[in-house]
């Protein structure tokens, strides 16, 4: 058998994305893109999915156990909305559909304002297909439809009324709006020429990045801005200076009781961004790193998923209770060490600069 191979076939083969050499970089981005990114969005997708169902069934035929199986696909679709949260880069923060998912946090009450005259109003048009499109962030995700879901009044249990089926109706349509955004966002990171292969190219230069230090460092800045969103806007602003000056009602999703959950699953997005298989651990294990950096930022994590679990009762109670707060107290300051060592000895150590933000405060 004649096992010569001619200089094109060679060249081809050199040329394949499996035969090239990779940097540790370009082999973080894959490795993240594929393995933490990729699949939240799925996750998100699937949750959605179950949403729009769920209320779908609950409106269609109103029970009491109906209603308990779209308040869990509420908090499943929300758990996974949460995991995706931090991403500053990819279709939702390009397109400005994040705030279309979630207005939080919401200063000025528009929410509740806006939610309260449309129940008022009962226009037709915003519960037909598609009837949410390009309306206002305030009627289109999380918070709206958690209003709906969470206070019976609204909600066709005891007797139905023209009120309470439109309610319903509109809690169906913003499921169902929810379910086809995730759906879009997946896409979007999965099809050709998507965000995958945006940041996968990153290293030849494309529309988004310049090199693949670039993505890497939208990956870097996620785990830091998760971390952020938990420290300034889902902590310190709703614990207020004292247990008297706690504000339990600027916590997100405080109706639901899904307060702390949804730190969870931001911080899972943190650590599964250091710790995953050719995350940054590894990245900064392959630039000759400190061990004993990494070892401190794992161990961190480790105090921090403790404490969450030791608290023991919904965020709205622990942060109006003494000894409970204490406990929230520890994990904000554990939190804010964390963020201090990515910003201050993690990225340095990468050669990627995070930069500074609004809620950087220690």
């Amino acid at each position: 058998m004649n096992r010569r191979f001619c200089p094109t076939l060679l060249l081809l083969l050199a040329l394949t994305p499996a035969a090239q050499a990779q940097t540790p970089v370009e082999r973080l981005n894959r490795a993240l893109t594929d393995e933490v990114v990729i699949p939240a969005y799925g996750r998100f997708a699937e949750g959605a999915q179950a949403l729009a169902g769920a209320v779908g069934d609950f409106c269609a035929a109103p029970t009491a156990d109906r209603l308990t199986t779209a308040r869990a696909a509420f908090a499943g679709a929300m758990g996974g909305w949460q995991e995706v949260q931090p991403f500053v880069f990819g279709p939702a923060r390009a397109t400005g559909t994040a705030a279309v998912i979630e207005l939080f946090p919401d200063p000025r009450g528009a929410i509740g304002r806006q939610l309260g005259n449309t129940l008022s109003e009962m226009d037709r048009a915003l519960v037909a297909p598609g009837g949410l499109a390009g309306r206002s962030v305030a009627l289109t995700g999380f918070p709206a439809l958690e209003r709906i879901l969470y206070d019976g009044a609204t909600l066709p249990l005891a007797a139905r009324t023209p009120e309470t089926d439109y309610a319903c109706a509109l809690a169906a349509a913003i499921a169902r709006n929810l379910g086809g955004i995730a759906l879009t966002l997946l896409d979007d990171w999965r099809r050709p020429g998507g965000w995958r292969e945006t940041m996968l190219t990153a290293a030849g230069g494309n529309e988004a990045y310049y090199d693949a230090e670039e993505a890497a460092k939208d990956l870097l800045k996620s785990l830091h801005a998760a971390l952020d969103l938990a420290i300034a806007a889902k902590l310190e602003e709703p614990l207020g200076e004292t247990v008297e000056k706690a504000r339990p009602k600027r916590l997100e999703s405080w109706r639901s009781e899904l307060s702390l959950a949804n730190i969870r699953a931001n911080l899972a997005t943190a650590r599964a961004l250091y710790a995953a298989d050719g995350g940054f651990a590894d990245l900064l294990a392959a630039k000759g790193g400190s061990a004993a950096l990494d070892q401190a930022i794992a161990q961190r994590f480790e105090r921090i998923f403790a404490l969450l679990d030791g608290i023991g009762m919904p965020l709205e109670a622990a942060i109006t209770e003494p000894e409970p707060r204490e406990s929230v107290l520890e994990l904000l300051a554990e939190l804010q060490a964390l963020r201090r060592t990515v910003r201050n000895e993690l990225a340095p150590a990468l050669g990627l600069v995070i930069g500074f933000n609004a809620t950087d405060g220690d």
